[in-house]
């Protein structure tokens, strides 16, 4: 009996802005750590994998790599290379043009400023309570 996890986008949108009020205020206090950018990229790698409906399953057979692995990048255990991430974009972006065809209310297509500009700006001094 597999559990379903079901998404919510109210309550991940508010998850991702109290996780970049944290890395920001570690940033304020002199310090930027891994584990933050570790925990945030898997943090968004997992909000779009289950908006699109997908398994991580599908997305270890997008990038060579075990489910276990796509875990570990979700919890925040490893920090996913920038090649892994190309190739996840790019999986993204297929299932996205095969979802914007049957529907009126297009998704976004993304890229990897979708993963970072959000720390980007932080680190810039750019506001946290952006939604990309």
């Amino acid at each position: 009996n597999m559990r379903k996890n079901k998404y919510n986008k109210e309550q991940s949108y508010q998850g991702a802005v109290n996780m970049l009020n944290r890395i920001k205020s570690h940033y304020n206090n002199g310090w930027f750590s891994r584990s933050d950018f570790t925990h945030y990229m898997g943090f968004k790698i997992k909000e779009i994998r289950l908006d699109l409906n997908k398994t991580q399953t599908d997305l270890s057979k997008a990038c060579d790599c075990t489910f276990q692995q796509i875990q570990k990048y979700e919890n925040g255990v490893n920090t996913i290379s920038l090649y892994k991430l190309l190739l996840l974009t790019r999986f993204f972006n297929k299932v996205i043009k095969e979802v914007n065809k049957n529907t009126e209310n297009k998704k976004p297509y993304i890229g990897v400023e979708t993963f970072t500009n959000p720390i980007t700006q932080l680190i810039n001094g750019g506001d946290s309570d952006n939604k990309s």
